[in-house]
């Protein structure tokens, strides 16, 4: 399996180096605007947060939902092991072949372990806010 590295820089990285854009007289107007654009496409992504914090915070997930996002988890993970799944039948198509599938069962297995070991924290976090009514 191929490893991925991401090298996304982080806000906090890249805020101090906008703002010495912002304020160097000599920085021209078109790198101006860009960190212009930049600061607003973050304060729409924080604002979105937000606003998605504030109404999961003042929403306990039902039993109902807690199985409908166990068996999304499942059944989207499934997908990429199974040859029967359009995207891979799409992929064994393009590559000529007559069976294909992204994944092995036994990846497919450690991301749903993954997923819901993280859904289970998440819940667990959501749970101990509700206790302490932050």
């Amino acid at each position: 399996m191929q490893e991925t590295i991401d090298i996304t820089p982080t806000w906090s990285a890249l805020i101090p180096i906008m703002v010495e854009v912002l304020k160097n007289p000599k920085a021209n107007n078109s790198a101006k605007q860009e960190v212009v654009v930049e600061l607003k496409r973050l304060a729409e992504i924080v604002d979105d947060q937000n606003a998605k914090h504030k109404a999961k915070k003042s929403k306990t997930m039902t039993q109902s939902e807690i199985r409908s996002m166990i068996l999304n988890i499942v059944q989207g993970n499934l997908r990429w092991c199974d040859p029967t799944d359009r995207i891979n039948l799409k992929k064994a198509e393009d590559l000529g072949i007559d069976c294909f599938t992204t994944q092995s069962a036994e990846e497919v297995l450690d991301d749903i372990i993954t997923d819901l070991t993280s859904l289970q924290d998440e819940l667990r976090i959501e749970s101990s806010f509700q206790s302490a009514q932050l």
